[in-house]
Formats: structure tokens, sequence, C-alpha cells
């Protein structure tokens, strides 16, 4: 990954605290013009800066241009806003990112609680639609979607010992369904 993985801001990245008016206005009229000044060098450097994620030396070999030159593109206010503009563009044409999961886990969720029906086969291999709640698979999406490393020593059991408390996730009314369950059969 290049070191800009975030869009870049307009002038704050820049680094030009001098003249950030003057700046803004020549970035503005770029935008607004399309970007139609920029070099065929510089578009091809901006692309491939976003497209290819690597290094800016890198970039230089691929593009056979020196590296001062490469930095010197980097560093222009023109080009830095053209990379943040294309950047933005590829972000919005993600197919998956970080909403699109999470609005995945929104949706799973409540059959991973019990609380809608879910497809079950039996062990005689009959289907059936039923709620059931799913511990196993719940705690697993919480570990992973809560930055949670399990870390297994040699022995296996000199690792880090994680304990979830899925009732004090659960709604009064789905705590009592548990406990009625887990309880009383």
């Amino acid at each position: 990954m290049n070191q800009m993985e975030q869009p870049l801001t307009v002038v704050d990245d820049f680094g030009m605290e001098g003249n950030p008016s003057g700046i803004s206005k020549a970035v503005a009229v770029a935008r607004a013009e399309g970007y139609v000044n920029l070099t065929p060098i510089q578009r091809q450097f901006a692309l491939e800066f976003v497209l290819s994620g690597t290094t800016l030396r890198k970039i230089a070999r691929l593009m056979d241009v020196p590296v001062p030159i490469i930095h010197k593109m980097y560093n222009n206010p023109v080009v830095r806003a053209y990379i943040s503009d294309l950047q933005k563009e590829v972000a919005a044409h993600k197919l998956i990112n970080d909403q699109w999961v999470e609005n995945q886990i929104m949706k799973i969720m409540p059959k991973l609680l019990g609380e809608e029906l879910v497809d079950i086969v039996t062990s005689k291999g009959s289907h059936i639609r039923k709620k059931k709640f799913h511990a196993p698979e719940l705690t697993s999406l919480l570990k992973h979607f809560g930055g949670v490393q399990e870390n297994k020593g040699a022995g296996g059991g000199n690792g880090v010992n994680i304990q979830i408390n899925l009732a004090d996730m659960l709604t009064p009314e789905q705590s009592q369904r548990l406990n009625v369950k887990v309880v009383g059969g």
C-alpha cells in the first residue's frame, strides 16, 4: 500500500502553509476545468499512484521516470488534488467497503441471536425453519470484528483467555428467552 490510503485533502496535506488561499484557488480552478492542464505524464502518474498502491520509487521505475520528477509531481497541489479526486471516485465504486460489511452484519445479527427463523437441517436430513441462537458463530463474529486475536502458545494453553458475556449484549426479552432455553430446556 502506498502512503496515501486515505484520500488527500486539498490544502492541509500539501505542507504549504504560506499561501493556502492561492493553492486552494488553483486547485478549485483545475477541478472546475476537469484538470485539463495536467500533462499526460502527470495523469499517468496519478492513475498509477491510485491504482497500483505502491511506493513513489516503484512508480518511477514503472513509468521509467527519474525519482525527483515523481516527487515533484507528487508535491504539486493540482496533481495531489487530482489523486484525491481519483481516490474518492475509486472508493465510491468499491463494491465491498466498511459500510457494506457493517450492513451485512446487521442483517444476519437477528438470525444469530435467535430472533428470526433460520433454515436448519435435522440429523435425519429434513429441513425445518425455526429460531436458533448461534453462540459459536456470534462469538466468532464478535471476536473478528472486535479486533480480538487469540494467541495460543506452543502448548496450546498459554494464550489469552477471552470471555464474552453475551447476556450483556442482549435485550431483557432475549436474555429471558435464553435463560428459559438453557435452564428450562
